[in-house]
């Protein structure tokens, strides 16, 4: 989007994640910078129209990622250093892209756009419903993250993921914690925990791992390290965390002496993406919850499966959407187990084992066969 309003005389690498330094400050310091962060908020509303006219019942939660950033990755944090209680009467618009962000996406947004005579978006005019509130407003301003409570038992936590990346700029004024939302999830799962019988789960966009493709981790180490050490202090709370980003339909967990801890009761459920960007065919995941129910066999975890679906994109396919697999299918050697357990890390360290097992064999079969 930062290249939309470019002229000829802008000239710049196409690609964030090939982009130099210089390029980005370019594209974050020209003219065009505040018209192209201003097309992202009207993307933004669009997108979540089209969703809540489709699922008119279903809560939409956002997460916001590198490309909904101007440029790809770089995101000004204003008044990085000030708590969260001193932005509750705070103005959007002075908080560059995530004001741009939250007026886009509320009715503060809205009642400001009718304010001054503005002409309305299509988006603007054809949604039904918002999605932030004027509650919201503190956290998503401050660094772009907020929570939604779907029932007395579950809570969302949609956290702020560039603000991590190996490739975010400009360096935040709190580098140990932008925009506070490390002390904001510890209170907001310290707040899960003491509220007894609740469960979190974690969605963002870029995961906490080693990236498939270039084999470099996606995160900064520092983050990593302080993110891992809350979900694990957290673990008894947290059943679920879900993130997209590597444009393939993986799962992580942590085994031996791998950066995600091995004590984890959940593994990272990392979805394909509906942009063929990196020729991957589009994709999307449904994940299966319940509430928590102590009568039932699903033992802490309230995630209990998944389907991942498919748009191909090669020759000679009828060019429809269709399922790809179901988890728990797909697995069935491991059906006991997942009906017991859900979607836990022993359900995935399982499977690992038995690719182990599996591997091993071959290899065995193989040298007696010479």
């Amino acid at each position: 989007v930062d290249m939309l309003y470019a002229t000829k005389d802008d000239q710049f690498s196409e690609g964030s994640e090939s982009r130099n330094e210089n390029d980005v400050e370019m594209a974050a310091n020209s003219e065009y910078h505040v018209d192209a962060m201003n097309k992202v908020g009207d993307i933004l509303n669009e997108v979540v129209t089209i969703f809540a006219e489709a699922f008119p019942d279903v809560e939409i939660i956002i997460s916001l990622g590198n490309n909904d950033v101007v440029p790809d990755y770089y995101l000004k944090l204003q008044d990085d250093t000030s708590d969260l209680d001193s932005l509750s009467s705070a103005d959007p618009i002075d908080y560059g892209m995530l004001g741009i962000m939250y007026n886009s996406l509320s009715s503060e947004g809205k009642e400001v756009s009718h304010d001054n005579n503005h002409n309305t978006s299509l988006g603007e005019q054809r949604r039904s419903r918002l999605l932030l509130s004027a509650k919201d407003k503190v956290t998503f301003v401050k660094g772009g993250y907020y929570s939604r409570q779907l029932s007395d038992s579950l809570t969302i936590l949609s956290i702020n993921t560039v603000l991590y990346s190996s490739f975010y700029g400009p360096e935040p004024a709190n580098s140990d914690d932008p925009g506070l939302q490390f002390a904001w999830m510890r209170q907001m799962l310290t707040n899960v925990l003491e509220n007894g019988n609740s469960q979190a789960i974690i969605v963002g966009h870029i995961p906490p791992v080693m990236g498939s493709f270039r084999h470099t981790q996606l995160w900064r180490e520092k983050y990593i390290n302080t993110y891992y050490g809350i979900v694990d202090e957290f673990d008894a709370v947290i059943v679920g965390q879900l993130f997209g980003h590597i444009h393939s339909d993986e799962f992580r967990v942590g085994v031996d002496e791998s950066a995600i801890p091995s004590s984890l009761s959940t593994p990272l459920l990392l979805a394909g993406a509906i942009t063929p960007l990196h020729g991957n065919n589009p994709s999307f995941r449904k994940v299966f919850y319940s509430s928590i129910d102590t009568s039932s066999n699903v033992n802490n975890s309230t995630l209990l499966d998944y389907e991942s679906h498919r748009y191909p994109m090669s020759d000679g396919d009828d060019g429809a959407w269709a399922k790809l697999y179901t988890f728990s299918e797909a697995y069935s050697f491991a059906a006991d187990k997942i009906s017991a357990e859900g979607l836990s890390a022993n359900v995935f360290r399982s499977i690992i084992q038995s690719m182990v097992d599996e591997r091993s064999e071959e290899r065995r079969v193989g040298k007696e066969c010479r």
